[in-house]
């Protein structure tokens, strides 16, 4: 016997507050969900899983997966047409769907399907939180962080991070070769990481986690063995901004050691 169907998903997404015509961002780790109807072969997971999305979405409605790739801080190519997403089998599996949008960011590419894709994705900015980047169209919209199985870390705090010029990440720059379509060139990408010399600049959203499900922003809903966990881009920010106002170092290890 199945742990759930496409209609159970269906049912948790529209739950957790996913409308038709939405922009939802999602980490993921679908195999927790348990077996879907119809077998754990990937091709099944994955479009029973995409499929529930994508019915609660609408035609309209758009669906972005993170497509990670760190190709410049590895000294590698960046070819959004053919590199691997590096966050798992089934944002790789969104980035090779027909019709889907991939940003070209070559360290922090996100893919989308739908009826934003390419206004949420086209023409990077070369820093990679920056102003102009997904992340930024993804807050204007006021987009769903929607995520499965996983803990709610979503990466729009490094944007907030870089907004509000916490004083524990620095610009680094990295220098790549960027491919598309045959073309080859030199591109810089700028990532504000943290400060690997100081020890208390460790990132830990696990307080982040605990304040918005305090203040009742955080929305659940079980599906099959796992759940699926979704707040508002909005929602995020307003938290983070006041947090960090009154500890600079909210999102840290540090600020784990100054809460109550």
């Amino acid at each position: 016997m199945p742990d759930y169907t496409q209609k159970d998903l269906e049912d948790g997404l529209r739950g957790v507050g996913v409308r038709e015509e939405d922009a939802v961002f999602s980490l993921s780790n679908v195999g927790f969900f348990g077996v879907p109807d119809g077998g754990l072969d990937p091709e099944n997971v994955f479009e029973t899983v995409l499929g529930a999305v994508l019915a609660v979405l609408g035609p309209h409605g758009t669906f972005c997966a993170p497509a990670f790739t760190y190709s410049f801080c590895a000294g590698e190519d960046y070819d959004p047409d053919h590199t691997p997403a590096k966050t798992g089998m089934f944002p790789e599996y969104v980035r090779r769907r027909p019709g889907a949008c991939r940003s070209h960011d070559p360290l922090f590419s996100v893919t989308a399907l739908g009826g934003r894709a390419e206004e949420l994705t086209r023409d990077a900015p070369e820093e990679c939180f920056g102003p102009g980047s997904f992340w930024e169209r993804f807050l204007k919209v006021d987009g769903l962080f929607c995520n499965f199985n996983y803990l709610m870390g979503p990466p729009l705090i490094h944007y907030l991070e870089r907004l509000h010029e916490v004083p524990y990440r620095r610009d680094r720059v990295f220098t790549g070769t960027f491919v598309f379509r045959g073309r080859r060139e030199t591109r810089r990408a700028v990532y504000r990481s943290r400060d690997l010399r100081d020890p208390d600049a460790l990132g830990d959203t696990a307080i982040f986690e605990a304040r918005i499900e305090e203040l009742g922003l955080l929305k659940r809903a079980k599906v099959g063995r796992g759940s699926v966990l979704a707040i508002r881009a909005g929602e995020v920010a307003r938290v983070v901004e006041a947090e960090l106002k009154v500890n600079p170092r909210f999102l840290t290890i540090a600020g784990k050691k100054a809460s109550p």
